[in-house]
């Protein structure tokens, strides 16, 4: 009984250590009252081509939301505007300048939206196997990635650079919090957390999503973002028709079993 009892404590052990190297790659710290969760996805939407579609979300320059950021530190092909032009990949993406203060971007919304997730991604697109492999001459780059992210919103019209951090999101920048990208666990899409590729975030604060008209990331020194997205709360009116469809669905069903 004694052999067995100490087995399960040894098992428990291994498990506890295993999750802790798993979460090693990834620190998460909200601030007070926010929520900042990553559920475990690694490069969804990967696509290893070159013009890799980004998903449909509110922080698409095609939807009404504007780039801002500061000047790259290798401004072609990387502009400001690749921030949210819809299209994943290394070509299409801003990197931040040789300092902390010149190593941020953000989006402004085109109004105030509830926002319940963010994404972003070093290199979510073209994979070619490049050689040498930080150097993604032709193919997808791994480096400029790893480091402290620091997350802000507001709820000023037209939100920018200029905007200063006041921790008043009605007059300024307001922290969230910090997401620090310590290590890679591996170089698989889908597998442990390979920190160049698309990773999704939840955020809330005392529980619900975030209205805001802009959200900023301050970068470590000359990171790359691919693209910065944001997912809205469906609309209530959206909620009540999906409601209905499944209503609908489900007296068709019954109408066809009872026939």
């Amino acid at each position: 009984m004694q052999t067995v009892f100490l087995g399960l404590i040894s098992a428990a052990l291994a498990v506890s250590l295993m999750a802790t190297s798993a979460q090693a790659s990834i620190v998460l710290s909200p601030a007070a009252g926010y929520s900042i969760t990553h559920d475990g996805n690694d490069g969804d939407f990967f696509d290893n081509v070159t013009g890799a579609t980004v998903p449909d979300n509110a922080a698409l320059a095609i939807n009404g939301a504007t780039a801002f950021g500061d000047p790259s530190a290798f401004p072609i092909p990387h502009q400001v505007s690749d921030l949210n032009n819809g299209i994943y990949g290394n070509t299409n993406s801003w990197i931040g300048g040789a300092t902390p203060s010149t190593s941020r971007a953000g989006i402004a919304l085109s109004g105030l939206t509830n926002i319940s997730s963010i994404a972003w991604g070093r290199d979510n697109g073209t994979d070619l196997n490049s050689s040498p492999v930080e150097a993604c001459a032709g193919g997808q780059c791994k480096d400029r990635s790893l480091g402290i992210y620091t997350i802000y919103y507001t709820q000023i019209l037209a939100p920018d650079l200029t905007t200063l951090i006041t921790e008043i999101i009605t007059s300024g920048w307001k922290t969230i919090g910090t997401i620090n990208y310590v290590s890679r666990d591996d170089d698989v899409v889908g597998g442990g957390f390979t920190e160049y590729l698309r990773h999704e975030y939840q955020l809330s604060f005392n529980g619900q999503a975030i209205s805001a008209t802009g959200f900023r990331i301050d970068t470590p020194v000359a990171a790359a973002i691919d693209e910065i997205e944001l997912y809205a709360v469906p609309e209530p009116a959206t909620l009540t028709l999906f409601g209905l469809g499944l209503l609908g669905l489900g007296a068709a069903r019954r109408r066809k079993r009872a026939a």
